[in-house]
């Protein structure tokens, strides 16, 4: 399976704001403040995870699935399931089917490094072929 991470950028922003919240928060929690510190602790704390969160593979691909991995949710796709794929403004839509229902995904490719947004697309097209409808 080859997997496409999120931009590296992204991660460190989100742990340095962490770092500056959960400073802050300890200074509240010095002045006698504990309702406000504590509160900017944990938005501390949420910071993190995000930047925990955007270090792991954004999205897998091989030859009979695509895993996309949204935060906390993980989806598994098989390309068979696949109905339609379009593209619009670095947005990709999937719509598939699971079982008797049609649900859509929608992936940001702005999450991704250029390159990597475009070698994405190109293995994603070539593994489908004409079998899904693209626009």
């Amino acid at each position: 399976m080859k997997y496409f991470k999120r931009k590296t950028i992204m991660s460190i922003l989100f742990l340095f704001s962490g770092i500056i919240i959960f400073f802050s928060g300890s200074l509240q929690l010095m002045m006698n403040n504990s309702g406000s510190a504590f509160f900017l602790i944990l938005v501390a704390l949420l910071f993190v995870f995000d930047a925990y969160i955007y270090k792991k593979p954004y999205l897998g691909l091989d030859e009979e699935k695509l895993v996309v991995n949204n935060s906390l949710l993980k989806k598994e796709i098989f390309l068979k399931d696949l109905t339609s794929i379009s593209e619009k403004n670095n947005k990709l839509s999937i719509r598939y089917t699971q079982g008797p229902l049609t649900q859509t995904i929608n992936i940001l490719l702005s999450h991704l490094k250029k390159h990597d947004q475009e070698q994405f697309l190109k293995e994603l097209k070539s593994r489908l072929g004409d079998q899904v409808r693209m626009s």
